[in-house]
């Protein structure tokens, strides 16, 4: 079993501490059942949020398994991730956020939310007219991605707190 991985310390990959959960998990036991890890993973980690962000997880993997097209990850644009993909995701990490209820699963969906901020927000043009139709300002979501990232920075061992605000 290999895992090639590491945490980008601006924009973590989607549910990188998930993958390393289930690495971990795997390297001492291959016979476990994934779905069942995950299904574990998501509730402590995630707390009441847990079905709202398997729901986003499920979405994620959903849309990958659409477009096996080979090449590397970072040099294509997934077809799933449409403006209306955004969107909703979008809405649904909102409503998982809320439902999270302590500071500690908030600030864990807040941190899961980067990866599709900055989707939005890096393909704005495509995604502008879609959310704006829907009273949702881009701009607005640039500014939470941009606290989300500070305050994922100021949690994360990589970097010293603090260091992107001065």
């Amino acid at each position: 079993l290999f895992l090639e991985a590491e945490k980008n310390p601006v924009t973590p990959q989607n549910f990188i501490e998930l993958q390393y959960y289930l690495a971990s998990r795997l390297m001492v036991d291959p016979d476990l059942d994934d779905r069942k890890l995950i299904a574990e993973y998501m509730t402590h980690y995630y707390g009441p949020a847990a079905p709202l962000m398997t729901r986003y997880l499920d979405r994620l993997r959903e849309g990958v398994a659409q477009d096996l097209t080979p090449g590397p990850a970072w040099e294509r644009r997934w077809r799933y991730l449409d403006g209306q993909f955004m969107l909703d995701n979008y809405r649904l990490l909102l409503e998982a956020e809320a439902a999270a209820q302590s500071p500690r699963f908030q600030a864990r969906v807040r941190a899961e939310t980067i990866p599709l901020f900055w989707q939005i927000v890096y393909w704005r043009q495509e995604t502008e007219a879609d959310f704006r139709e829907h009273g949702i300002s881009v701009d607005a979501v640039r500014d939470q991605l941009k606290n989300n990232i500070l305050e994922y920075l100021d949690r994360t061992d990589c970097v010293n707190p603090g260091y992107f605000r001065e």
